[in-house]
């Protein structure tokens, strides 16, 4: 009887542990990690219609990119020796032509801008007078601090935060002309939130 019930676990028992076996060769697979399980990155959120994906080619961050709008990635000089030390990319809606000389663009204007900062120093808030804290807001996930600024001119705001160890900013400017009156300011900043809300960083 003992040696009947010992020839049935066995066979019942083989089964289930090379099941065990494939479990453990999956979980050492690159890309997978226990609790939760999870296999390969992440997906970027689903975007309101209309609205498309430019994904950076230096750093691991795909940003949303309005309807109509166009994303232009490149390296900025900062410093005197015209240093190439910033990452940068420009949003820039349909009414704008930017044209670019030394890596520094010329005719940007009503635009979005993202900055990483490479060799170049880190933004700070030194020279920001006049701008107010605005409520902190997330980026990626991460706590982001808003400047704002207001006056008869238009309306700036920087975000700044640091994702993966490294400083991102990014900086609206609506300024008030004819093709872009004052009323729809609100307007352009929701479109500024969604840009906000939706950054994705696929790094570490």
């Amino acid at each position: 009887m003992r040696l009947h019930m010992w020839s049935w676990l066995r066979r019942w028992r083989a089964p289930w542990s090379m099941l065990f076996i494939v479990l453990l060769a999956a979980l050492a697979l690159p890309g997978c990690q226990v609790g939760p399980l999870t296999i390969g990155a992440a997906t970027p959120p689903t975007l309101p219609h209309g609205w498309s994906w430019y994904r950076d080619s230096v750093y691991p961050f795909d940003t949303p990119v309005p309807p109509g709008w166009q994303a232009l990635g490149y390296w900025y000089w900062y410093t005197r020796d015209k240093q190439l030390c910033d990452r940068v990319v420009d949003l820039v809606p349909p009414a704008s032509q930017p044209t670019y000389i030394e890596g520094n663009p010329d005719g940007v204007w009503n635009a979005v801008r993202i900055t990483i900062p490479n060799t170049c120093p880190e933004w700070t808030t030194a020279d920001l007078h006049g701008w107010t804290h605005a409520p902190t807001t997330t980026v990626a996930g991460t706590a982001a601090q808003r400047y704002t600024r207001s006056d008869e001119a238009g309306i700036q705001q920087y975000v700044v935060t640091k994702i993966g160890g490294r400083q991102y900013v990014f900086y609206f400017d609506y300024s008030y002309t004819s093709a872009t009156p004052q009323p729809q300011a609100s307007r352009r900043l929701a479109i500024f939130d969604t840009i906000l809300k939706d950054f994705f960083y696929h790094g570490q």
